[in-house]
């Protein structure tokens, strides 16, 4: 009888310090999650970064070429002009 009533006494006394564990682990629970939410959002910024610096690229190629074909367009309307 001694030893139930000892153990009751024992959860009693010890249930503010069970209740305050579960709550810092429900919170570091939440932490985790947020993180996890966290790093998602980051690796889709990443993504979106790298296809914006693939495109950008793309278009500096597409330019190059543009203004090479530009240059060889008055090289020949030169030569036109010097010739004709």
């Amino acid at each position: 009888m001694q030893d139930s009533r000892r153990r009751r006494n024992v959860k009693k006394h010890n249930q503010p310090f069970f209740n305050a564990r579960a709550n810092e682990l429900s919170e570091v629970r939440k932490l985790i999650q947020f993180l996890c939410s966290v790093e998602l959002a980051i690796e889709r910024v990443v993504l979106r970064l790298e296809t914006h610096v693939l495109d950008l690229e793309t278009s500096k190629e597409e330019m190059e070429k543009a203004l090479q074909n530009l240059g060889s367009e008055e090289k020949i309307k030169v030569e036109l002009q010097v010739g004709g």
